[in-house]
């Protein structure tokens, strides 16, 4: 809100504000298209690897009688 007020107070920010949207929509000028591939697809493609064969370990399977699993679980429930 505070920040939408200083904004106001700014000479010209209406018509700043309708030049981006412009820059934005008009298909000429592909501005949507630079912003996703500059900003938003980095974001979300990164560096991203994937271990297929990556199966977590569980410790003290056999050792701990208390540990909580499916079986303990449903039979708490049931």
């Amino acid at each position: 809100m505070a920040i939408g007020v200083i904004f106001d107070r700014i000479p010209l920010w209406s018509y700043a504000k309708l030049i981006i949207t412009c820059w934005l929509v008009i298909p000429q000028f592909s501005g949507a298209a630079y912003v996703y591939q500059q900003y938003i697809r980095p974001f979300y493609v990164g560096n991203r690897t994937m271990n297929v064969f990556y199966v977590p370990s569980k410790k003290d399977l056999f050792t701990d009688p208390t540990q909580d699993d499916i079986v303990v679980s449903a039979d708490k429930y049931v």
